[in-house]
């Protein structure tokens, strides 16, 4: 018998409870992943006050369990059954780092940005959707998928929280800024499926703006 592929799956849970949506829709991508047969899903949580710290935590101990892919979900997010398959089929084609595309909760845009402007980050507003696989620099962590041979090449703590000196003021980065910011510097290329739409939850779920 094939011996099954294991997948990580960390998620950072600083709440005391999950979302109905994102329980339905996490229950519903395990099943159509396990379902084929080839893969069995290990979740890896981590519990703290700080996002930063819990998605470092995962890290650490996702490669510890030598998987053969790491899986990042958003517990505020909802995914389409297929989003793991789909990630996989990625990183089986030699992508290291490749995430969907989530809309802005306050903003009718995606969730890519790259490097530059005077606040260090700005809205990458040549990625949009439904235009297959993209090369990116920087996107939100909610539905990425990461070989683990990337926790190799960069040096922790990889997601630690930064700031940038612009001319006007210092401008706070969130971790995922800090992860890519690494990428770059150690020359991992990063993609987005843009066809891989993620839901993002305020008081109801929004979708990509098309």
């Amino acid at each position: 018998m094939k011996e099954k592929k294991k997948i990580a799956v960390a998620m950072a849970m600083g709440w005391d409870f999950l979302p109905r949506d994102f329980f339905l829709s996490y229950e519903g991508l395990r099943a159509v992943t396990e379902r084929t047969g080839e893969y069995y899903i290990d979740m890896v949580v981590a519990r703290s006050a700080w996002i930063d710290t819990m998605r470092d935590a995962c890290a650490e101990t996702a490669v510890s369990m030598n998987p053969d892919y790491i899986v990042w979900l958003d517990c505020d997010q909802t995914y389409p059954p297929d989003t793991i398959l789909r990630l996989i089929k990625h990183v089986d084609d030699g992508k290291l780092v490749v995430a969907g595309i989530t809309p802005d909760r306050e903003r009718r845009l995606n969730n890519i940005n790259r490097f530059g402007g005077p606040r260090g980050v700005i809205t990458d507003e040549r990625v949009k959707p439904n235009t297959g696989l993209q090369r990116i620099e920087i996107s939100g962590f909610g539905g990425v998928i990461t070989h683990p041979s990337v926790f190799k090449i960069l040096e922790a703590p990889y997601f630690q929280r930064g700031w940038h000196k612009g001319q006007d003021g210092h401008y706070r980065h969130g971790e995922d800024v800090e992860f890519y910011g690494q990428c770059q510097e150690k020359g991992i290329e990063c993609w987005c499926d843009t066809d891989l739409h993620f839901g993002h939850m305020a008081q109801r779920i929004i979708q990509v703006y098309k």
